[in-house]
């Protein structure tokens, strides 16, 4: 009866024993699972940071274009204002490039809730609002290309861009290209293209205004991405990139 008892305590011993090393097997998995999410997410979020980082140049130097656009037409006369001259300036070229977010492991943990245990509520919340800012974003760009292209509507019945050099001149009226690294008067492009003396399409100073206007609008809500939004944005991916690290990777 002795040797029964025995037997039965070092059966249930075993049993016990391999419960905690499956136990610990399960647990092993699971937070090499969440450290491959982890890797996984930091290197999503990396990209997009370097993608937002060029959107938010292309931005910037879109304002700078509007600036100068508004500068140069302010309190002149329609016989003042140069066809040629507007040319790099109200192409209607302000838009940026839409988002392209890196959200597969993002998705992926929205389905297994790999973060969705005790001691990950603020990483978790963080990344929820990260990813309800990225579409937020999308939205943003939507409206900002609509009134993109009600300023290109305003340009092309004002700016006359029959050059026979017209190729040459395109370099000047992209948005990557800032106005203010190239003197664009005393380029040969403009030199060629001066040559042909094109004149405005319109005699009246208000459509000018109106596509300045349309312009200085734009530019309150790119200013708004610049130096508003964007910045939080990229502030929110760098935090959840430090959590990451510091409780999964490190």
């Amino acid at each position: 009866m002795k040797y029964a008892i025995g037997e039965i305590i070092l059966v249930v011993i075993g049993i016990l024993i391999a419960l905690q090393i499956n136990t610990w097997n399960e647990n092993q998995k699971k937070k090499n699972l969440i450290r491959a999410y982890a890797a996984s997410l930091i290197s999503d979020l990396q990209a997009d940071i370097k993608e937002v980082k060029i959107i938010k140049g292309q931005i910037e130097k879109s304002i700078i274009r509007i600036d100068s656009l508004a500068n140069y037409v302010r309190a002149k006369q329609i016989n003042e204002i140069s066809n040629l001259t507007l040319v790099p300036f109200s192409m209607g070229d302000y838009t940026y490039r839409p988002y392209s977010w890196n959200r597969a492991t993002i998705d992926e943990l929205k389905i297994s809730g790999a973060l969705r245990h005790k001691g990950n509520e603020s990483l978790s919340a963080k990344i929820v609002s990260y990813d309800a800012f990225s579409k937020h974003l999308e939205e943003d760009f939507t409206a900002d290309s609509q009134m993109t292209a009600n300023v290109s509507r305003l340009a092309d019945n004002i700016i006359n861009l029959n050059y026979s050099n017209f190729e040459e001149l395109k370099f000047y009226m992209n948005t990557n290209n800032s106005i203010l690294e190239y003197d664009f008067s005393a380029s040969e492009a403009y030199r060629k293209a001066e040559q042909e003396n094109l004149k405005l399409l319109t005699d009246d100073i208000n459509k000018i205004n109106e596509l300045t206007n349309g312009c200085i609008k734009l530019r309150m809500f790119l200013s708004i991405r610049a130096n508003g939004e964007l910045p939080r944005f990229l502030k929110q991916a760098e935090e959840i990139i430090d959590l990451l690290e510091s409780n999964y990777i490190n």
